[in-house]
């Protein structure tokens, strides 16, 4: 979905295009809520151990979504959606588990949130600002970034490998941003994708933080 508009919108940025509504069809394999979290899930240990996910994730031994596809019947996305909404930053069980088995550890100081504003939104708040900000400065170096709106909800990966960070949408595929400036223009880019597929994932976002 996009991905080369987005790549051609901020240069230099695509790594690998990817949709997992695509790659399910190829596989025949059916995916329900909570794969995008257990794509980003995998995704960031892969980069955590200074793997490539695009060849390590399996594609030989087992197809790419086998994996995901195991751990998102574990994942109660509903649930921590609910938490949030009650302001409990508590991350769903299986996603903090399967992170910290990949050596990523929960940091609740360098998670930030908006109930009132989605990820994208620029005023009255710049909520771009704050994630690009923590991608770029804080102590955490990876990230999930759960956006929810009307349409559901959906996880990115956010990774900071020295100075770049990699961004994961798992409906579009994989970008690094080698500036706070390209980092904003990809978010940018990504909300105005699902605003031209009349999907609402703006209302609100989580960024949760890990560390290892």
């Amino acid at each position: 979905m996009d991905y080369e508009k987005i790549s051609s919108k901020v240069p230099g940025s695509g790594v690998q295009g990817f949709d997992q509504s695509v790659e399910a069809a190829r596989e025949r394999v059916h995916i329900g809520d909570g794969v995008c979290r257990a794509l980003v899930v995998h995704w960031l240990v892969a980069k955590a151990r200074g793997e490539d996910y695009w060849t390590s994730s399996g594609k030989v031994t087992e197809p790419l979504l086998a994996a995901s596809t195991r751990l998102s019947k574990a994942v109660r996305l509903q649930e921590e959606y609910e938490r949030v909404a009650q302001s409990r930053l508590v991350l769903d069980p299986a996603t903090e588990q399967a992170l910290s088995e990949g050596g990523l550890g929960f940091v609740i100081r360098d998670t930030t949130a908006s109930a009132q504003w989605g990820f994208a939104t620029e005023k009255p708040n710049d909520e771009p600002e704050k994630i690009v900000h923590a991608a770029f400065d804080a102590h955490s170096r990876a990230f999930i970034l759960s956006i929810k709106g009307t349409s559901g909800g959906h996880s990115l990966g956010v990774y900071r490998h020295s100075r770049e960070v990699h961004l994961f949408d798992p409906n579009i595929g994989e970008f690094v941003a080698k500036s706070e400036a390209g980092l904003r223009a990809l978010l940018l880019a990504i909300a105005a994708a699902y605003r031209e597929h009349r999907m609402n994932l703006h209302d609100s976002y989580i960024l949760w933080s890990f560390a290892g």
